[in-house]
């Protein structure tokens, strides 16, 4: 009769995997949102500071414990007048500000979590990669 069994050694190593790379990819996902909080906050215009203080930045409860989020948003009522401008005012165009700011972290922080993972031994393969 054929043995039907399988043993695995290291299994304890591979099941902390997930854990171990959130512990390495954490700081650079908060790094990358602190840029663009910091980088969105700096670029507006001051006139009341109600747009500057309506950027936040915050952590983002996933309920996964091998996930890593922060949001950075911009709360302000008006934000998306100020960033798109108003169809109703041609003198009030859009000032393109915290798109660029948070896709251009998007796009560095996958670039420096690729980077980690290569490090780490994993081939990491895609378009941002």
């Amino acid at each position: 009769m054929a043995n039907n069994r399988m043993t695995i050694e290291g299994l304890d190593e591979f099941t902390q995997l997930p854990r171990h790379l959130r512990e390495l990819s954490d700081p650079i996902v908060r790094s990358h949102a602190e840029r663009a909080y910091n980088d969105v906050r700096s670029s507006y215009k001051v006139i009341t500071g109600t747009l500057r203080d309506g950027v936040v930045m915050n952590a983002l409860a996933t309920g996964d414990p091998y996930t890593t989020a922060y949001v950075v948003a911009s709360t302000a009522v008006y934000a998306p007048a100020y960033e798109f401008g108003r169809q109703t005012d041609k003198a009030r165009r859009g000032r393109p500000t915290f798109l660029p700011i948070t896709q251009r972290e998007q796009s560095a922080k996958s670039r420096a979590v690729a980077a980690m993972l290569r490090e780490q031994g994993f081939v990491v393969t895609g378009e941002d990669a």
